[in-house]
């Protein structure tokens, strides 16, 4: 998926964006398989096309990523709070994944199950409550993306006997 990064613009015409959001959409789905299957994660993407019809992709179709994850109660309080924005602030992401009491992370722990395995996808019904899912999901690709490479990094640096 090499591609110019470039400003980017809104396509005019309509069949012609159509098609690029159905070439784009492949790959974001092309792209998520193959980081679930080489780390073992799973992700659940929201979307909508142009003409506003919704769609879902995911390892986990039963809901619960998206009820773990974000909670209704959670999401109206960030958008009482920040009423002019239209996506959530990173640290109220951060802060709404640590606030999980003791108890929800040890049973996470014991259930080797991921934050986004439980949220509700019902529970999804304003633009600003998706916009935060997809900014800390995109955030954990990044993460597993630094990841693999550095485990590459470290596997080449390895197998030529240099050390850091």
């Amino acid at each position: 998926m090499d591609r110019k990064k470039g400003a980017l613009k809104m396509i005019e015409n309509e069949e012609e964006r159509r098609v690029v959001f159905e070439r784009l959409r492949k790959e974001l789905l092309e792209e998520a398989a193959a980081i679930s299957s080489e780390t073992g994660a799973n992700f659940n993407f929201v979307g909508f096309t142009p003409d506003g019809k919704a769609f879902n992709f995911g390892s986990s179709s039963d809901g619960k990523m998206f009820e773990r994850f974000i909670s209704e109660e959670k999401v109206n309080e960030m958008l009482a709070a920040n009423k002019d924005q239209v996506m959530i602030s990173e640290e109220e992401s951060d802060s709404e994944i640590e606030s999980d009491s003791e108890e929800e992370q040890q049973a996470e722990e014991k259930s080797d199950e991921f934050w986004w395995d439980n949220i509700d996808m019902e529970k999804l019904d304003t633009p600003e409550k998706v916009e935060a899912v997809k900014k800390a999901l995109l955030e954990a690709k990044n993460k597993v993306s630094e990841k693999r490479q550095k485990l590459a990094s470290g596997a080449a640096t390895g197998s030529t006997g240099q050390q850091h």
